[in-house]
């Protein structure tokens, strides 16, 4: 009789919720950076990342089109917690500057800047889980025909994160990323309208 232990049931479980439920908007994150982009007006999302060590969940919505309201659940083996955060664009990306926003889930200031259609940098200053500085660049590849979008990230947070996500439909994508170049995650969105 083969013994399944906690950790396998879970990664089963957590990838089963993950290809089930799985995008929120993805300009408003990389991987573990926050971008300066908010979902937009009436939209909300849920995102959930996992991997052997725990599990991160994320349900956000938008008000108004600068405004984000989340409330984030963290779970590890022995602790489990929740918080609320906001985040605020209060500065529109324009054709000579880029978009500014801050939140409080680990307190932050980020700028955002499309330098082109595909290509998109991020930079900004945080506390918490985020480092001093942060930053990140996220490129799009489009391959026509019907096929998914995809999004190529890279992030320094603490150490070099490296993603990809892929948009399987308008309101749902998976994603992989590997984390301090050590550690592998999955993480899916989805997208919804109210």
């Amino acid at each position: 009789m083969t013994k399944i232990t906690f950790k396998k049931a879970t990664f089963v479980f957590l990838t089963i919720l993950l290809l089930g439920l799985s995008s929120y908007a993805s300009t408003m994150e990389l991987i573990d950076i926050p971008t300066a982009h908010t979902i937009g007006k009436n939209n909300g999302g849920l995102l959930v990342w996992g991997n052997f060590s725990g599990v991160d969940v994320k349900g956000v919505y938008s008000p108004v089109d600068t405004f984000d309201l989340a409330v984030s659940l963290k779970g590890r083996q022995n602790l489990i917690s929740v918080y609320a955060s906001l985040k605020w664009q209060f500065l529109q990306q324009g054709p000579t500057n880029a978009a500014l926003g801050v939140g409080n889930d680990a307190i932050y200031a980020v700028m955002s800047y499309d330098f082109n259609p595909d290509i998109t940098g991020h930079i900004g200053l945080g506390a918490g889980d985020l480092a001093t500085i942060f930053a990140g660049v996220d490129y799009d590849l489009t391959f026509g025909n019907g096929a998914p979008s995809v999004k190529l990230m890279a992030e320094f947070n603490r150490g070099l994160n490296l993603g990809i996500r892929a948009q399987l439909a308008p309101a749902f994508n998976v994603s992989l990323a590997i984390k301090n170049l050590d550690s592998v995650s999955l993480g899916a969105g989805f997208k919804f309208v109210l």
